[in-house]
């Protein structure tokens, strides 16, 4: 059993809209300025260097629904697991100011969905789609990965995508003692920012025998709303 909470922030603008449109490494500033000192909440030690685990708070955001001057703005979105549950209480109960400068929105509206969930080996199997690019390979494992025969390619995903799911799994405290099955069905491949450069997302669905939670994610930079996963259902 896993804890899980999904927080949606609505924003107002503050002043006019700004150039910048807001995403997820706009929101994840905002809110982890708030908590320096916490690395679930930016993923770096106290000597600045990057922790390599299954990031307990993800930031992400959601198709835009409401309209300001001409802009669609979406939600922002923030996915805790475990001890991130806890930690993302902390924007209820301290005097946090959440305000995407970039964009000159700030938060009117902050709801909170808390669930107990559980990752399932199943005799049936699941099919997700992603709802943000998944992020499988770095720049380098890519160089070689797209010179690869077609069915190649297509097994070094389901591969991946198998390792993603059991890497998350055992890092949130979950051991499965048998056969997990995967199969990535590729829709289309975009190019991602990250940073100062870009990676290689891919879109479709993935199809397994693990019950999921709804909004996981798996991948790389899942904390920057990569690889955001949604079950069909």
């Amino acid at each position: 059993m896993i804890k899980q909470a999904i927080i949606r922030l609505k924003w107002s603008a503050i002043n006019h809209l700004q150039k910048s449109f807001p995403n997820p490494p706009m929101l994840r500033k905002a809110v982890a300025k708030n908590f320096p000192e916490n690395n679930l909440f930016h993923q770096h030690d106290k000597n600045g260097k990057l922790m390599y685990r299954y990031p307990r708070i993800h930031y992400r955001w959601d198709s835009p629904k409401r309209k300001y001057e001409n802009n669609y703005i979406g939600d922002g979105i923030i996915a805790a697991f475990n001890e991130g549950v806890d930690a993302v209480a902390k924007l209820f109960t301290s005097d946090v100011d959440i305000e995407i400068e970039e964009s000159g929105l700030q938060t009117s509206e902050i709801t909170y969905e808390l669930r107990k969930c559980e990752l399932l080996l199943t005799d049936e199997l699941h099919e997700y789609f992603f709802r943000s690019p998944w992020l499988p390979l770095n720049r380098e494992k890519y160089q070689h990965f797209h010179t690869k025969p077609q069915h190649i390619q297509q097994k070094e995903l389901n591969r991946i995508s198998r390792g993603n799911i059991l890497t998350a799994a055992r890092d949130l405290g979950i051991e499965f003692d048998n056969t997990v099955y995967t199969l990535f069905q590729e829709k289309k491949r975009v190019a991602c920012p990250y940073k100062d450069i870009k990676l290689q997302g891919f879109t479709g669905k993935l199809i397994t025998n693990i019950d999921l939670p709804d909004d996981f994610a798996i991948g790389a930079k899942v904390s920057h709303g990569y690889g955001w996963i949604k079950k069909i259902i």
